[in-house]
């Protein structure tokens, strides 16, 4: 991008660029660094992409010289609900692990979430007066994780698709309509989109048919966490409150 807007201001001296990003840092400062380089034609290689504090500080200021912050005031409201497991009977299977990951960690204990997952996507279909009853169903690991949340979904009776880096068969029958405009039909819909880290960034459209989201394993920083909530909390959301 850097090189395409630097042969554009060489074509044209009068150039402007504006920049807009929903995330400008999720992992690290580089990020920062290089919208701020896209943004002013500048080599700001005096800013430090170091994890600290004066680093950080160094790059908001540049953000603050160069643009402004903008945070809509969407009219749904956001409710956050943090259930209670008791994972005390899992102690020892988790002490066992040899050089454990998140990742081992988070396939043993989705055994003690399941109930509270299902129980979730269960009462958004039952809810009184609700206005979508479907689930978005965030996970931030595939293996040995989707298909647990997807056999106890299906066991509830309840309708299941995918949204994730190798499957995005499910969008389309979760939103209710096909990409030309046209109608899915009910009994081809599903309850539930289990959607990975794909899910977060870039997709318009499940606000028009979702108000429920569940965080079965968490992303891993909150940039990414607000992120996915803004897939329902956003332009367009009918429900009063996103849960």
């Amino acid at each position: 991008i850097r090189s395409l807007v630097d042969a554009a201001g060489d074509a044209n001296p009068e150039l402007a660029v504006l920049g807009m990003s929903a995330t400008p840092v999720v992992n690290d400062l580089t990020e920062a660094r290089s919208v701020l380089e896209v943004i002013d034609g500048q080599d700001h290689q005096d800013l430090s992409t170091r994890a600290t504090s004066r680093s950080c500080l160094a790059m908001h200021q540049h953000f603050m010289l160069n643009g402004l912050r903008y945070r809509p005031n969407y009219e749904a409201q956001v409710k956050t609900y943090r259930v209670q497991i008791d994972v005390d009977h899992l102690i020892e299977d988790l002490l066992e692990i040899e050089s454990p990951t998140p990742l081992d960690t988070e396939r043993i204990l989705l055994a003690a979430k399941l109930p509270a997952i299902v129980d979730a996507c269960l009462k958004a279909v039952r809810r009184p007066g609700q206005r979508h009853g479907k689930t978005l169903v965030y996970v931030q690991y595939l293996e040995e994780i989707v298909e647990p949340i997807t056999e106890a979904l299906e066991a509830a009776g309840l309708s299941v698709g995918l949204y994730t880096g190798g499957d995005k068969d499910g969008l389309e029958p979760f939103i209710g309509r096909y990409a030309d405009g046209t109608a899915v039909p009910e009994a081809d819909q599903v309850d539930v989109l289990i959607g990975s880290e794909a899910v977060g960034t870039g997709i318009d459209g499940l606000q028009l048919a979702c108000d429920n989201l569940v965080f079965a394993v968490l992303p891993w920083t909150a940039a990414n966490y607000e992120q996915v909530i803004g897939r329902l909390n956003r332009t367009a959301q009918t429900a009063p409150v996103v849960n």
